[in-house]
């Protein structure tokens, strides 16, 4: 008898020493360290009360529940060790007339200003949905936040999430959020009826800083495939939006917000629109978007950026190329109305002002200054395609003054912003001798001295290699002012001369292009 409860004793020992699984419901804190917690009510974190989450831990959710913070949470996973949220079974999570297949995500509410921040770090969050019967709860698939202004979330991945209204996996509302180095993959926002904002993150009345990102395959049935924000500052640097998409905005949407936090170091890419904006929209916003690359983009009638409603966005140091419409070519940019008045300053833009598009260039009330039109010679390859080779004239041709700019220290790649004093155009800054672009040995190598030059009617070459090379002049449209026959060059100086009336005062590219061979050479030439 003494041995059989010994054995029971010990068997319900070792059964409780090796338990993975706890189950959770109602109001909860203190600190979760096991490998799975099983969700099987709505949860709550009080005011004034904490939920540690150990790296590791799987929470999953057995229905459609709520976690409620009111207090903190610290769900601070590691690299090779994360948290993830998640549900049991996942039938039925598209149906957005049901609560089938998912959780119902984190939901923040207002905090006091005596609770400490809350933070996920290193987290999945997959499979939540925002529906409900009542319209208050359409918001944030992943995390709802409204009036809570201590949140971060870094590191994580947010994917398959979904929201009947607004922000597919994360919505603010009047609140602060930092957002970084976060994957936002195959979220929703919106319906066929109740068009959505914002597929992955929408950001209304908030403040944000979000810094180096990824944006892919989100959706939205509204605006913004990838991110918006309305009535909103955030700060937008450093991300990626790859194959969004949205009625309007495939990659971006910024609504009737003014202008604050510049829009820097951002690369779209073959985002699309159902109507307008494939790459960006403005609509009554006046942002400043700064060193940018929009390339690649799709959408009805605007493949790259589209303005409207009175938008006075401010782009400086973008390249805009290769963006479509359906059908045939069509205007990289278009101003709907004539109240919208962006402004653009040292941008490479394919086909220039006179490729505009929309009601709003009949009577133009914005600025197009110190803009080019020319090939931005993209790598092509590699991890970085659309950054920028040696011979690129988007290379030290942004605005001289870059004042205000706020503009990162680092690029897209994470290489130097500044080069050789002059900021480049788009979100890489090729990086010359000192870099991965170096300049191959069989390059054509030749400069224009002076430069600016003095004499329009002479052009002084000195050239460190031989050559035989046609000679072509251009200006910031791309169009061909002046084209210098085939020649043998040797190395050394050579002096050409131009025709008279060819030259007026401001920029050209002198471009050399190798007689049987593919090497080219551009150089910047500055006529006063």
């Amino acid at each position: 008898m003494k041995s059989t409860l010994l054995f029971s004793f010990l068997l319900i020992l070792i059964l409780t020493v090796n338990a993975t699984i706890v189950q959770v419901s109602g109001d909860v804190s203190g600190t979760w360290d096991t490998d799975t917690v099983q969700v099987i009510d709505n949860l709550r974190i009080p005011h004034d009360q904490s939920l540690i989450i150990n790296p590791g831990v799987k929470v999953i959710f057995d229905g459609y529940y709520k976690f409620n913070v009111e207090g903190q949470v610290m769900a601070n996973g590691m690299i090779n060790d994360s948290i993830s949220f998640y549900v049991t079974d996942t039938t039925g999570l598209y149906n957005m007339e049901s609560t089938e297949g998912a959780w119902a995500g984190f939901w923040f509410e207002p905090s006091a200003s005596v609770n400490d921040s809350s933070v996920f770090e290193f987290c999945n969050f997959k499979y939540s949905k925002a529906v409900s019967t009542d319209s208050v709860y359409w918001y944030g698939g992943a995390i709802c936040s409204k009036k809570y202004s201590k949140l971060r979330v870094s590191n994580c991945s947010f994917s398959n999430n979904i929201a009947y209204k607004n922000g597919g996996a994360i919505y603010c509302w009047n609140s602060s959020i930092k957002i970084e180095h976060c994957d936002f993959r195959n979220n929703a926002g919106g319906t066929a009826v109740d068009f959505g904002y914002g597929g992955a993150v929408c950001l209304e009345y908030s403040d944000a800083k979000v810094y180096k990102n990824y944006f892919t395959k989100n959706s939205s049935t509204g605006v913004g495939g990838g991110l918006s924000f309305e009535y909103s500052n955030p700060d937008i640097v450093g991300n990626v939006f790859l194959d969004n998409r949205s009625a309007i905005g495939g990659g971006l949407c910024g609504l009737r917000s003014e202008q604050g936090y510049p829009i820097l170091n951002n690369l779209f890419e073959n985002n699309s629109s159902t109507f307008f904006g494939g790459g960006v929209a403005f609509l009554g916003a006046h942002s400043s978007f700064a060193n940018n690359t929009i390339v690649n983009n799709f959408s009805m009638y605007a493949g790259g950026l589209y303005f409207n409603a009175g938008a006075k966005s401010t782009i400086k140091n973008c390249i805009i190329w290769n963006n479509s419409v359906a059908g045939v070519d069509g205007p990289q940019i278009y101003v709907y109305d004539v109240h919208s008045a962006p402004l653009f300053y040292y941008n490479d833009i394919e086909g220039g002002y006179e490729a505009f598009g929309g009601e709003g260039i009949s009577n133009f009330l914005g600025v197009y200054e110190d803009n080019i039109d020319l090939d931005p010679d993209f790598v092509g390859h590699g991890d970085h395609p659309y950054s920028l080779l040696e011979d690129s004239p988007c290379i030290n041709s942004g605005t001289p003054d870059t004042l205000g700019l706020a503009l990162p220290i680092l690029d897209l790649a994470g290489n130097t912003r500044f080069m050789e004093e002059h900021i480049d155009m788009g979100c890489y800054e090729n990086q010359g001798n000192s870099g991965v672009h170096n300049i191959a040995k069989d390059e054509i190598k030749l400069s224009v001295f002076p430069n600016p030059i003095s004499d329009r009617s002479i052009l002084n070459l000195n050239i460190l290699g031989p050559c035989e090379s046609e000679i072509t002049v251009m200006n910031t449209q791309g169009k061909t002012v002046f084209v210098i026959p085939i020649k043998n060059y040797n190395i050394g100086n050579h002096q050409i001369h131009i025709p008279e009336n060819i030259l007026n005062n401001g920029l050209y590219f002198l471009r050399v292009n190798e007689k049987n061979s593919n090497r080219t050479k551009t150089v910047k030439l500055i006529v006063h």
